[in-house]
């Protein structure tokens, strides 16, 4: 990473080198932490040559200049400027999604429970391992279990159903082999594997996709009503570190999310029930794009060569998205796969 560079790579004069290092500024990441005056203080350099410090280093960062919102849209756009996405594994759920997932920040797929949260995820698990010309990420995968243990069987029934679906494709993938599955049951063992297993992980694998099943298990039990404080700063904590990962390794990152439900209460005689992503607003405000999975009264009706199958319908909605309007779609999860339907199709 560019902040990560050393002082001594840059083109400084010597004598500019030497009183960094002597002040024990080895990075441009401990040079920018600093303003122009305490940089000063601590390397006993004029205030032109701290300008040229920060020039030198900026330019390390951030070596390009402006660039036009036309040019991002042109092949020739730099890697690192191109907004990048995720398929579903659905064209109709992509179409829904301009394109799928978003690749920046966390993304959290909050539902009741048999909302087809894991399902989902266990898509996006197959479908980051495909190539990037067809939506994918030509990576592994990285899966915190929290709750339940690893769905294997569920897993290698989707396998064969992608395999059905996209032969060329899948062919020569092991895709079993290329899920790193982590099971963690408290808090503690969450800050290990954030802190270091996951890293260390990422920076010896391709792993692009990191999946956490589920974020609200942990921080539901274990705090009392009087940590209710101590609980905010932790998960506070947790979303600046995910947000770190996904930053530093270029890695999405999702995180499933439990619901609670709430009194709304209009008026004395319109008391309603509403069912809201767990965690509060100290989670909220640090996630970037938030999906919510529901089950509907609807039931689609499948027909195969052999017999007819009746599937209940779920409910996916934006509820706020970077690139996305709030919107709601349907989808049914089969024994191949999930993927998006037309209530206006066989639905009753």
């Amino acid at each position: 990473m560019p902040y990560s560079k050393e002082i001594g790579n840059l083109l400084l004069p010597p004598r500019i080198v030497e009183a960094l290092k002597k002040a024990k500024l080895n990075t441009c990441k401990s040079v920018l932490t600093l303003s122009d005056l305490e940089l000063s203080k601590q390397t006993k350099l004029s205030q032109r040559d701290v300008y040229a410090v920060k020039q030198a280093v900026s330019q390390e960062v951030l070596p390009r200049s402006f660039i036009t919102a036309y040019k991002l849209q042109l092949p020739e756009c730099p890697p690192d400027l191109v907004i990048r996405k995720l398929s579903s594994g659905c064209p109709m759920l992509d179409q829904f999604l301009r394109g799928g997932l978003l690749m920046r920040g966390v993304t959290e797929i909050a539902g009741e429970s048999a909302s087809g949260k894991t399902q989902f995820c266990l898509q996006l698990s197959l479908q980051a391992q495909l190539p990037e010309y067809i939506g994918g990420l030509n990576a592994a995968v990285a899966y915190i279990c929290t709750e339940d243990s690893f769905p294997s069987k569920r897993l290698q029934q989707l396998i064969q159903g992608i395999k059905k679906n996209k032969p060329h494709e899948a062919s020569k993938i092991n895709f079993s082999d290329q899920i790193y599955i982590s099971q963690i049951g408290d808090v503690e063992s969450m800050w290990k594997c954030v802190k270091v297993t996951l890293p260390n992980l990422l920076r010896l694998k391709k792993v692009k996709l990191i999946i956490i099943d589920s974020v609200a298990a942990l921080f539901r039990c274990e705090y009392d009503l009087n940590q209710i404080a101590q609980r905010a700063h932790d998960l506070q904590t947790l979303g600046h570190l995910l947000h770190k990962i996904a930053l530093d390794f270029g890695a999405v990152v999702i995180c499933i999310n439990q619901v609670s439900a709430v009194v709304d209460q209009g008026g004395r005689s319109n008391v309603q029930e509403k069912i809201v992503p767990s965690l509060g607003l100290a989670w909220s405000n640090l996630v970037t794009t938030r999906v919510m999975l529901s089950r509907t009264s609807y039931v689609y009706k499948e027909t195969t060569t052999q017999l007819k199958v009746y599937l209940p319908v779920r409910k996916l909605q934006v509820l706020y998205a970077p690139n996305l309007p709030p919107n709601h779609t349907y989808f049914v999860v089969t024994p191949d796969c999930v993927r998006g339907i037309s209530l206006d199709e066989n639905c009753s």
